[in-house]
């Protein structure tokens, strides 16, 4: 056995949620993934998180988006197993060397890369991507506090001792993978832009709806609204911030984002194949500005508590829905027509 390895990932095109990042981490070496990317993460959805807790943003899809992904092979184990093994060092070791990413829940309590550390039992779902026997340390893939105290996403080093904690104390409740998800690259995967997909997926979304039938999976959660619809909830959350002591939550600006970020680099690549026009592409230029200026006005609020900062934030969330909105009619109306033309 080797002494130390790194599987190989990239950093991601979106870091909204650490599952979608991890898949995306491991893909981008194949520049054709990026047709699966844009034929996908389309609908958004508002779900409560997996503790119950909070309402959240998520991109919609039929199954989990791991099993969805063409590039990956999945297979599932339980915890029990690694124990009944030799342990979780030596199976995540072996696990390594045979080429699989580790997908799991760690209770962050003992890891010191994570913001609660040594402060409170909370679970999350690094993926781990190699080990170093000579400094006896494993190396995940997650959000983890960087210099500055910013919680960012990237690779990090964790001791043994603590990982080997963070998976034996992990409460059963908190274990929302139900045990252990191994990724292994697939290489011969083929996956074209999926047009049918896209036009569905957008027509899904300004209609507030998702039309395809859902698969059960450890994601699934209660779904409160689909698509545009999720902008009431963004603005009764940028309200709800103007309480005295209100705890902001910035991750629906972040995926919020995101999504803008992504349907740009989406109606773009469209354009570059010829299958909607130039000027149609560029118009969503101004909704992708106009959504970080909102996330920058929202961590300004975050730092300075100025009211203000949400009055604007609130005007630029409006401004974005009416601009989506008609941008991406367009655009299904381009697609439609586009579809009707002869073929030569």
């Amino acid at each position: 056995m080797a002494e130390s390895l790194i599987l190989p990932v990239s950093q991601p095109f979106i870091t909204s949620w650490s599952n979608h990042s991890h898949i995306l981490s491991v893909i981008a070496r194949n520049s054709d993934s990026r047709d699966w990317i844009l034929s996908n993460y389309i609908q958004l959805e508002l779900i409560k998180e997996l503790n119950g807790n909070r309402l959240l943003l998520n991109y919609s899809f039929v199954k989990a988006p791991e099993d969805d992904c063409p590039w990956l092979n999945v297979a599932r184990t339980s915890r029990k197993a690694v124990e009944d093994g030799g342990g979780v060092v030596a199976f995540l070791k072996q696990r390594i060397q045979d080429g699989q990413y580790i997908y799991l829940f760690l209770d962050t309590f003992y890891l010191s890369a994570y913001p609660f550390y040594a402060i409170e039992s909370s679970p999350h779902d690094p993926m781990i991507i190699g080990f170093n026997d000579s400094s006896r340390v494993f190396y995940l893939a997650d959000f983890h506090l960087v210099a500055g105290g910013i919680n960012k996403y990237g690779t990090f080093e964790i001791p043994y001792e603590q990982l080997e904690q963070s998976f034996y104390n992990l409460h059963p409740d908190q274990d929302y993978l139900r045990g252990i998800e191994l990724f292994s690259y697939r290489t011969n995967a083929l996956y074209g832009l999926n047009m049918s997909l896209i036009q569905l997926s957008l027509s899904d979304y300004l209609n507030a709806e998702f039309t395809q039938a859902k698969e059960l999976n450890w994601l699934s959660t209660p779904v409160k609204a689909y698509g545009v619809a999720v902008y009431d909830h963004l603005l009764a959350e940028l309200e709800r911030m103007k309480e005295a002591n209100a705890e902001p939550d910035f991750r629906l600006i972040h995926v919020f984002n995101d999504h803008k970020i992504l349907m740009q680099h989406r109606l773009h690549h469209l354009k570059e194949k010829g299958i909607i026009s130039a000027e149609l592409a560029c118009s969503y230029d101004q909704i992708a500005k106009d959504s970080n200026a909102l996330r920058q006005k929202a961590l300004k609020f975050g730092v300075t508590r100025a009211r203000e900062r949400i009055a604007e934030a609130a005007d630029l969330v409006k401004l974005i829905r009416s601009s989506e909105n008609r941008v991406l009619q367009s655009v299904i109306d381009e697609l439609r027509l586009t579809e009707l033309q002869p073929h030569t």
